[in-house]
């Protein structure tokens, strides 16, 4: 397995606030997108990374859940320990490999990909405004990228006392890729864009290049990609 990570600060923050973390021993890889003031989303994509990882002991989706549960109480209590921290929060992204096997843990509207046979598919499912218009069937897949609220979320971590992450698990193989990314990255990027970077470029080339082709395309938010091949 080969993995790596990237991250750079869009153009609407002087901060970047996005956070990432790669284990590649324990096969545990996380992406966070903060939310909240010049330095509060920052605080807490970082804060709930060191508190995930930490926390998660064996592979499984109860270590994980209570791991999240630890991470959002953090945040939640860090969020009120100063009028700078208030309201932060951050979204989630992550997948655990044991074995021939991923669990995928997900808040928020940061994705993991998998490619299986030069097709991509989301393992996740948004937890945004825009996703709830289009499973009510009120908005067209292809309408979402542009819509003027595609960047509201209605699940985040930190931002109550208690959150309800989205849990999948999928078998892989050896040739398959994986690539998880914060919506800086997927906002900007059409899948077949993602697919040929990933392939036709070694992990750590590929990361950096969707990151930079995202801000290119006109992203202004920041981005952060983490590209995993088996």
């Amino acid at each position: 397995m080969e993995a790596f990570g990237y991250s750079m600060t869009g153009t609407k923050h002087s901060v970047n606030q996005d956070s990432f973390y790669i284990d590649a021993g324990r096969g545990i890889f996380i992406v966070a997108d903060g939310m909240g003031g010049h330095a509060a989303g920052d605080v807490a994509s970082s804060s709930a990374i060191n508190a995930i990882s930490s926390n998660i002991g064996e592979i499984s989706v109860s270590s994980i859940k209570k791991a999240l549960d630890i991470a959002n109480t953090e945040v939640f209590e860090k969020s009120k320990t100063s009028p700078a921290l208030e309201g932060m929060g951050t979204t989630i992204a992550m997948c655990c490999l044991n074995v021939g096997y991923a669990t995928i843990a997900n808040i928020g509207d940061s994705r993991v990909h998998i490619i299986k046979n030069n097709e991509i598919s989301f393992v996740t499912r948004d937890h945004s405004f825009v996703q709830q218009m289009i499973d009510d069937g009120q908005l067209k897949e292809s309408e979402a990228k542009t819509h003027a609220m595609k960047n509201i979320i209605t699940r985040a971590l930190g931002v109550a006392e208690t959150v309800i992450p989205d849990f999948d698990g999928i078998t892989v193989e050896a040739g398959d890729a994986i690539m998880i990314c914060s919506d800086g990255v997927s906002n900007m990027l059409e899948d077949e864009a993602i697919v040929h970077t990933v392939l036709q470029n070694n992990v750590e080339d590929a990361a950096k290049m969707l990151c930079k082709s995202a801000l290119d395309a006109g992203g202004k938010d920041d981005l952060t990609a983490i590209v995993i091949k088996l």
